[in-house]
């Protein structure tokens, strides 16, 4: 399937993280891979504007995850320590390694970058220094870290 430039609307979505933990703002992205029907890997264009941050910080039992900047700069966090991607450059996260990563927009224009990851139905994601975990392996979704749910999601992103 050809995705020609242009046919794969942009999404502005609100973060889905549960409210007790949520840090707000908008996740802007080209869902590539859903609009390819692909079910084994994610593929996404993404951006971040100016002042603006990706998820927070975690690492992947299960997924590898891998980020390539297409154009702008971007402050990536691995475990709290701050490097500068610029267009051409990339990171990778492999599955089972845990070294928490975030994205950051620090600088003065928009930042744009490639994310891939695979899709696993048995991930579990870890949020070091919030009491927050993703479990997919037992349909949990979002929970403190001692499995507790929270509560519903309210307002937008729900």
């Amino acid at each position: 399937m050809i995705l020609k430039a242009g046919s794969v609307e942009a999404e502005h979505l609100p973060s889905n993280y549960p409210d007790a933990v949520d840090p707000g703002g908008l996740c802007h992205t080209i869902p590539l891979s859903y609009a390819g029907k692909l079910e084994q890997f994610g593929a996404c264009v993404e951006w971040l504007d100016p002042g603006e941050h990706g998820a927070l910080a975690h690492w992947h039992e299960s997924e590898d995850e891998f980020l390539y900047l297409l154009d702008g700069e971007l402050t990536v966090f691995e475990d709290d320590v701050p490097h500068v991607l610029r267009a051409g450059e990339a990171a990778c996260w492999p599955a089972g390694v845990p070294v928490s990563h975030e994205m950051r927009n620090m600088g003065s224009r928009r930042a744009t970058y490639l994310i891939t990851g695979t899709r696993r139905r048995d991930e579990f994601v870890h949020y070091p220094g919030v009491d927050l975990v993703l479990n997919r392996r037992d349909g949990a979704g979002f929970t403190h870290v001692d499995g507790t749910p929270y509560p519903p999601k309210t307002g937008a992103g729900t």
